[in-house]
């Protein structure tokens, strides 16, 4: 995406609904039961420091990924905040009390419930 000149606005999107949907450290109670899960049946986990690392290339590359947007300062701007939404996530991945309230949140909201904030 770097080369060719695209920004990636739509990874804070797909990490935040992926940190929702897949297990992470903060919600087993050991790491050791973490590392166990991961070696049965993740492909692809989800983890801090992969977010982390997305988010410092991004970081180091924000010229590049502008470049060829309509307003690159603009959207340098917009991949900056995206950065720092990324590291917010991933930090947000190994805090357990935060994952289970997050997962409480999802039981309890509809579809009717997310239209509803859509439309506002």
């Amino acid at each position: 995406m770097r080369r060719i000149g695209v920004a990636p606005v739509a990874l804070v999107n797909f990490f935040l609904i992926a940190s929702r949907l897949e297990a992470s450290p903060g919600d087993f109670a050991s790491v050791a039961e973490y590392e166990n899960y991961l070696h049965r049946t993740a492909t692809h986990p989800l983890s801090t420091q992969r977010i982390l690392d997305i988010a410092d290339g991004i970081q180091a590359h924000l010229d590049e990924f502008a470049r060829l947007q309509a307003d690159p300062p603009s959207a340098r701007k917009k991949l900056e905040g995206m950065v720092s939404e990324l590291r917010t996530i991933a930090v947000g991945l190994d805090d357990r009390k935060m994952r289970l309230f997050l997962a409480e949140q999802a039981r309890s909201s509809n579809v009717a419930t997310f239209r509803a904030a859509c439309q506002h």
